[in-house]
């Protein structure tokens, strides 16, 4: 295997993947490690067998509280429903499932799809568009009416107008500050009204247009889809973004915002991963970061790897004779200039990972580095690596097995639904994702429902029982409990840079927007995300 590399990503999550392959396209000499033995990390679709054995009672504990006597695995996860349990024999096969470990759509004109759009990934790949979307409010019923709680998200005008999301009297009133959003550019003063985009907040365009308390929860939650309330006092411009980018996702085909990639959200990291194995990356799964070796001040020089069971690394979308046979338990030395790693890696790193070599390391071997007495220095760098990440929040993720789809919902095999948080007198949103057999990830018959939201209470549980009971009958439940983690440096000094935990956003433009920031860092210019028509054909 060759020793020589510009980059070492650690984990094949979404975030990682996409960088990885960016950098190969650019140029750079890549090795991607994995410590499990599939693609995904954090955003893996597991097919049965790897879902039960995700959620069995074999992990270690540690001690990071969850709250109500929880306690979250090593890497900042808690799994519930551990009951060394495999799957029932009316569930079919391995190879009819493909279940996705966070519940995550694509905007169908958001900068991902430009990212695979750019990079040609969207030909390894195939996307279905999500049937439909919708949100939660209770209506008590009438003489004419019976009660409701979901209400499809208006994608037309004549929807728009027929639904009660929004009373009638209240969408006439409304009429100005929709056209107002129709017309607003952020480029264009004179669309603005007045209003300016960074020094005027979203509760001030409300207040100009007189808005009422229903359509600021619609407008904030259903359309500019944010978690919470905070954005208010937050300048106007995001959340314009954020809907403007909703309504140009939702004119692409008609119906949804949102497209889905078939056979789970998994392949999006391996489509990536292909992109820079076809331009010389080496691919290898099992594989633990054992050590970080840094120069004298700090910087990243290289990296010690160590394989948990014999493969065959790879590289030119398969060929091993690319990178050549590694043995199980084998530990092998690559130097490296950048480290890029989801949290979990640097979570993970003591004072005994970290070797600083304060001599020349051109010729250094591995054996020379194992005679080493660790410096006192490696304590620090140690730290400083650790610290490189915060935990800002709690997410609970509940995977629900159903046999039939969501009722209320006109028998859709997609859906998203919406739970607002004032409906539910708590502080950020809940939301479910609805995918099927349809999309390549259950057998026929079955629907997978993935319910999430952060935790606001010692009994996250409990929390979610709202959208429980929307769901109707579950056949089974699986629970993850995570911290999420945000990285607190940008990695300029020691040339390590890491990835954000996936939020509650039921989207994946935060993670994008993370990736492009990561770039920046790394490489000193934005990505140029310029789509000329040759690239955008049969898109």
């Amino acid at each position: 295997m060759d020793q020589d590399y510009d980059v070492v990503v650690c984990g094949t999550g979404f975030q990682e993947c996409i960088l990885s392959g960016l950098l190969s396209v650019n140029g750079s000499k890549v090795l991607h490690v994995d410590r499990n033995n599939y693609y995904g990390g954090e955003s893996a679709s597991l097919n049965l067998s790897n879902l039960f054995k995700k959620f069995e009672g074999n992990s270690s504990i540690s001690s990071v509280d969850a709250g109500s006597g929880d306690k979250l695995c090593d890497g900042g996860d808690k799994l519930c429903d551990r009951n060394n349990e495999t799957a029932p024999v009316s569930w079919g096969s391995n190879r009819d499932w493909n279940v996705d470990l966070i519940p995550k759509f694509i905007m169908a004109d958001g900068k991902l799809v430009k990212i695979l759009i750019k990079t040609r990934v969207k030909d390894y790949l195939e996307f279905q568009v999500i049937d439909g979307c919708y949100v939660y409010q209770h209506q008590k019923g009438g003489w004419l009416s019976s009660e409701k709680f979901i209400h499809k998200v208006p994608a037309t005008e004549s929807e728009a107008f027929g639904s009660a999301l929004i009373p009638m009297a209240e969408k006439l009133r409304g009429k100005q500050f929709f056209s107002f959003i129709s017309t607003w550019n952020k480029d264009d003063e004179k669309s603005w009204q007045g209003l300016h985009p960074t020094k005027c907040t979203m509760s001030d365009v409300y207040k100009h247009f007189g808005v009422s308390e229903t359509t600021k929860e619609f407008v904030g939650h259903s359309i500019a889809l944010h978690t919470s309330d905070d954005y208010l006092l937050k300048p106007m411009q995001d959340t314009m973004s954020k809907i403007k980018l909703y309504l140009s996702s939702l004119f692409r085909y008609g119906y949804s915002p949102f497209i889905y990639p078939m056979y789970g959200l998994g392949t999006l990291p391996e489509g990536f991963s292909r992109l820079s194995a076809v331009y010389g990356g080496i691919y290898m799964l099992n594989t633990e970061l054992e050590k970080i070796l840094l120069g004298p001040e700090g910087q990243v020089i290289g990296a010690i790897l160590s394989l948990n069971q014999h493969q065959e690394s790879t590289s030119q979308g398969g060929n091993a004779s690319q990178g050549g046979n590694v043995k199980q338990g084998e530990r092998f030395m690559v130097k490296c200039k950048k480290i890029i790693c989801d949290p979990s890696y640097c979570l993970a790193i003591r004072p005994e990972n970290v070797i600083v070599i304060d001599n020349d390391h051109t010729n250094i071997t591995l054996e020379e580095i194992d005679k080493m007495t660790p410096s006192p220095i490696a304590n620090k760098f140690a730290m400083n690596i650790r610290n490189k990440v915060v935990c800002k929040d709690k997410i609970i993720r509940v995977i629900n097995i159903l046999n039939q789809p969501i009722p209320n919902t006109n028998n859709k095999k997609s859906c998203q639904i919406i739970l607002p948080q004032k409906q539910l007198l708590r502080g950020t949103d809940i939301y479910i994702a609805m995918i099927s057999a349809t999309h390549g990830i259950c057998k026929q018959g079955k629907y997978i429902a993935l319910v999430s939201a952060n935790i606001e209470t010692n009994n996250p549980t409990k929390e979610l029982e709202p959208a429980f009971k929307i769901l109707g009958s579950i056949e089974k439940q699986f629970t993850n409990i995570s911290n999420r983690y945000v990285a607190t440096d940008d990695g300029s000094n020691d040339h390590i840079y890491v990835t954000d935990s996936y939020d509650a956003t039921s989207h994946f433009e935060t993670a994008t927007e993370n990736v492009l920031k990561i770039w920046k860092n790394m490489m000193g210019e934005e990505l140029d995300l310029t789509i000329v028509p040759s690239e955008q054909q049969e898109d």
